[in-house]
């Protein structure tokens, strides 16, 4: 299966992949809808398609390609290496919870939705899905 490569700014108001189109909620699905108040990104519960995103300079950035979510921020965002993600990773050869190679950059976690306030430049993350006695983890 194939998925998509989209970066934020080439969403004007809405875009939807799934899987299933009759039940996004079964499968693989990221939807990104887009309004003058706010962005809200709801990823599936499986995290079959993963999307990085940071807040810089009180806009919202993101992108379910890492290098694509690199290439559209500005030249001044801070590339600081995230150590303890990278020390994970070389551990057990995947990345932990909701972490990427960089301090400021972050994917949403399996079976949430970020908001993003456009007004306000702040975000918090909405967990939509969990499973049957999932424990208690702080994003």
């Amino acid at each position: 299966m194939k998925y998509p490569v989209v970066a934020l700014n080439q969403v004007d108001e809405r875009f939807m992949y799934s899987e299933y189109h009759l039940d996004k909620e079964k499968g693989a699905f990221i939807e990104i809808i887009k309004s003058p108040e706010e962005v809200r990104i709801k990823i599936d519960k499986f995290s079959m398609i993963m999307f990085y995103f940071t807040v810089y300079t009180g806009k919202l950035f993101g992108a379910t390609k890492f290098d694509l979510l690199l290439n559209s921020l500005p030249s001044s965002f801070p590339r600081n290496i995230n150590e303890i993600a990278v020390i994970e990773f070389i551990r057990t050869n995947t990345m932990i919870g909701n972490k990427t190679f960089l301090k400021n950059v972050r994917a949403i976690p399996p079976g949430h939705e970020l908001v993003f306030n456009n007004k306000s430049g702040e975000y918090y993350l909405n967990e939509w899905f969990r499973l049957p006695g999932d424990i208690d983890e702080k994003y």
